[in-house]
C-alpha cells in the first residue's frame, strides 16, 4: 500500500516556511532544527508538517489518542514516532531543494500570484485566520512564507517540463518506471478496526490461499476481482504506474516490486496494514502518449529524489531526538 507520504504528495506545492530562520528569541520554537544545504529550518517551520504526519498516521492506523503507539508500533521498519518525523522531514527536504534550484527572486507577476493566495486564505478564515492557522501549527508569518514557496515549486516544476525532451521522458518511462498490479488482504474489518485472534488468523489464511492460487496460474485479474480488499486497483485497473524512486510506497513494497521480472508474481509479504501479492507488468511504449502527463509527474518525483539524495542535511541532534509525536503541536521542544 501507499505510505503516509502519499497524503503529502498532494501538498507538494504547499510549501513549508523556509530558510530565513534566524533566532529572534530564546524560545525553542525559533531555534534551528536542521539545515538543508546551509538553509536553516527552525522548529516553527517543522511543526505543521509533523502535525500533518501525525494526523495521517493516526487516521491510517486508527490509533488516535494511543500515546504508547508512537514508540511501540513499527512502520516500515522504524518506530511510528521516527516514521512520522521522517515523513515530515522528507517533504521539507523536497521543498527546500526544489526552491534552491531556482536561485532567483520572484518576479512582480509571481509575487502578485502569491499575494492572491494570501488574500484567499485571509478571506476564507476571516476573523478566525490566526486561530485556524494555529490549528495547523502555523503563524500568519509562517503561512505567508509557506505560500511564497508555493510559487517557487510551481516555477521549477514548469521549468523541468519545458527543459526535458520527449526522448528523455520516453527513456524514463521505459527504464525507470514500474507497472504493478496487486492483491491486498487487510488486517482491518470493514469499519476500520484492527482484526485480532481468529479473525486475524482467518485473514492471513485467506492471503496465503490467494498466493497459492496466483502462483499456480489462476488468472491474476480474476483474483483481484474476487479477493482484493483495497481500492488501489479499482482506481488503477491497468496497474499502478510509478517511478522506482517514488517514496510513497513502503520499503518492502518497493523492494518487492523492483525485484520482480516482467510478468512475475511475488511471494506474499506483510506490509503492516495487510498481506500483499504483486505482479509486475512490462512497460509498453505504445501506451506512452496515454500516460504522458502522469509520466511527467513521476519524472518530477524522481528529479526531487536526486536533489534530495545529494543534499547536505545537518540536524540539531538534541532537538531532533527530543521530538515526541504523541505530544501534539504545543508540547514539543519545551514550548
Amino acid at each position: 500500500m501507499k505510505k503516509i507520504l502519499s497524503a503529502f504528495i498532494a501538498l507538494t506545492l504547499v510549501i513549508v516556511l523556509a530558510g530565513c530562520g534566524s533566532k529572534t528569541s530564546n524560545n525553542a520554537n525559533n531555534q534551528e532544527l536542521l539545515t538543508i544545504n546551509g538553509e536553516a529550518v527552525s522548529v516553527s517551520l517543522f511543526i505543521s508538517y509533523l502535525e500533518t504526519a501525525r494526523m495521517n498516521v493516526e487516521t491510517q492506523y486508527n490509533t488516535s489518542g494511543a500515546s504508547d503507539f508512537w514508540q511501540s508500533a513499527s512502520i516500515d521498519g522504524e518506530s511510528a514516532n521516527d516514521y512520522a518525523k521522517g515523513q515530515a522531514l522528507l517533504n521539507i527536504e523536497n521543498l527546500y531543494v526544489t526552491k534552491q534550484q531556482l536561485n532567483r527572486a520572484l518576479t512582480s507577476d509571481e509575487q502578485a500570484k502569491v499575494q492572491n493566495l494570501k488574500d484567499i486564505y485571509k478571506n476564507t478564515y476571516g476573523n478566525q485566520y490566526t486561530e485556524k492557522l494555529a490549528e495547523q501549527g502555523l503563524t500568519p508569518e509562517a503561512n505567508d512564507l509557506k505560500l511564497t514557496y508555493t510559487a517557487y515549486d510551481e516555477i521549477v516544476y514548469n521549468q523541468m517540463k519545458d527543459n526535458t525532451t520527449d526522448a528523455q521522458f520516453r527513456d524514463f518511462y521505459q527504464n525507470d518506471m514500474l507497472l504493478i498490479k496487486q492483491i491486498m488482504i487487510s488486517k482491518k474489518d470493514k469499519n476500520g478496526a484492527a482484526l485480532t485472534g481468529d479473525a486475524l488468523a482467518a485473514a492471513q489464511s485467506k492471503a496465503q490461499s490467494v498466493e497459492q492460487q496466483a502462483q499456480s496460474g489462476v488468472d491474476f485479474d480474476a483474483l483481484i476481482t474476487d479477493d482484493n480488499e483495497d481500492s488501489t486497483m479499482a482506481s488503477n485497473p491497468d496497474g499502478i504506474l510509478i517511478t522506482k524512486t517514488n517514496p510513497s510506497y513502503s520499503t518492502i513494497w518497493m523492494d518487492t516490486a523492483t525485484g520482480l521480472a516482467d510478468n512475475a508474481i511475488s511471494d506474499i509479504f506483510d506490509n503492516g496494514d495487510g498481506w500483499y501479492i504483486l505482479k509486475r507488468l512490462p512497460i509498453d511504449l505504445s501506451t506512452y502518449s496515454n500516460n504522458y502527463e502522469f509520466i511527467k509527474r513521476e519524472y518530477w518525483i524522481n528529479q526531487q529524489y536526486e536533489w534530495r539524495t545529494a543534499a547536505n542535511v545537518v540536524k540539531n541532534d538534541e532537538l531532533w531526538n527530543s521530538i515526541d509525536v504523541s505530544k501534539g503541536l504545543s508540547n514539543n521542544f519545551g514550548i
